[in-house]
């Protein structure tokens, strides 16, 4: 498949044929377009789209040339954000995939050519068949506002998809640390339990040593330390404007903080009282944690443990998405380098416990669990 500019002698039969009727026009085009569709309404709205939002009006051809769909695209340079809209796909191909791969066509162009950061588009909930098409090409709701437009004697809601470019990971979390506590504390389902849980779980004592993997701003540690201020903790981040922050919160712990790979860092041998672990670990394979779960547990004392918090997938076929949407998107946006890009990728709690007896841990138990976030300690 190909996309090529909509040029209105060849195209515009064509893209006429798939309209139906009057609800398929409306569904299609909000109504911008009068109804019943013309050469010449379309025309003047395409102008119009195009002097007020850079609209530009594309096809989708098969490799012979034969137009399959249409859609408009345009560029907001304010905020570095694509739209689509007048999406529709020849009606005798709708549900055979080609809309979906029409639509990540036009996202590689977004994201490749005009280097857009997110796409988005608007759709009307009441068409399900064309929301369920968006989602299965990646984009995800981002609102809905009800009841606001009319046809006839109904009232359809509008919603807004989205599709935004990945970022690495570093990046990702330093880009959004105004407000991070906020948004992790409460709004990620039994936070405000499983930090203070979490905690808890750690050994208590004075010159206990404790090892943070991806300890951001510290939210975990916020809950320890008033459990033990006398606490050594070693924190390891990509991010450096968390750790800057978590540096600012704790002046006066004994706390040393790295900015790195928790991957590439190497750990002291059997030096450790506990290794802990939140919300970090679910962007990473199982062929990826092993080896970093073996330099765990030799970091660790005889007696030492690991805690670790993070949500899982509900099934291996979660799992198996997650990691192949990955992979795509990658693709999608021209990414082939080995970074660490901000998508989660959650292995399936059985997975997660054999990677850590892989890894030599002999017993790993689970001490609390809120719907998909479990605690496991690992010996």
């Amino acid at each position: 498949m190909r996309i090529r500019p909509y040029i209105e002698s060849k195209d515009y039969e064509l893209l006429a044929g798939w309209i139906a009727d009057e609800k398929a026009h409306a569904l299609w085009c909000a109504n911008l377009i009068p109804y019943p569709l013309t050469r010449e309404n379309l025309r003047s709205v395409l102008e119009k789209s195009a002097m007020d939002w850079t609209d530009s009006a594309y096809v989708a051809t098969e490799d012979n040339g034969e137009v399959i769909g249409f859609f408009c695209y345009s560029v907001n340079t304010d905020d570095n954000s694509g739209f689509l809209k007048f999406v529709i796909v020849d009606s005798s191909l709708r549900g055979k995939g080609r809309g979906k791969e029409m639509l990540q066509l036009a996202l590689q162009y977004a994201f490749l050519i005009t280097g857009v950061e997110s796409v988005q588009l608007n759709v009307f909930a009441e068409n399900t068949a064309a929301k369920r098409c968006y989602e299965k090409a990646g984009f995800v709701e981002r609102h809905v506002e009800k009841n606001v437009f009319p046809y006839k004697d109904e009232l359809w809601s509008r919603c807004n998809m989205v599709v935004t470019k990945l970022e690495r990971m570093d990046e990702f979390f330093d880009n959004r640390l105004e407000g991070y506590e906020e948004h992790q504390l409460n709004c990620i389902e039994a936070a405000q339990k499983f930090y203070p849980f979490t905690a808890s779980c750690l050994p208590v004592g004075p010159d206990v040593r404790i090892l943070d993997l991806g300890c951001g701003t510290g939210l975990e540690l916020d809950y320890y330390f008033k459990l033990n201020p006398s606490a050594n903790v070693t924190g390891i981040d990509l991010a450096a404007g968390m750790l800057a922050a978590l540096r600012e919160k704790y002046k006066d712990k004994a706390i040393t903080l790295i900015q790195e790979s928790y991957f590439e860092v190497p750990f002291d041998e059997n030096c450790y009282d506990a290794a802990v672990s939140v919300e970090s670990l679910h962007h990473f394979t199982k062929e990826e944690k092993v080896p970093l779960y073996r330099k765990i547990h030799q970091a660790l004392k005889a007696d030492g443990c690991f805690i670790l918090t993070d949500y899982f997938a509900a099934s291996e076929e979660e799992e198996i998405f997650y990691r192949k949407e990955l992979g795509r998107i990658k693709s999608q946006q021209g990414i082939s380098d080995d970074a660490f890009y901000h998508y989660d990728t959650p292995l399936t709690v059985e997975h997660e416990i054999q990677a850590l007896q892989e890894a030599g841990f002999s017993s790993v138990e689970i001490l609390g669990h809120w719907a998909n976030t479990y605690t496991l300690k690992a010996e």
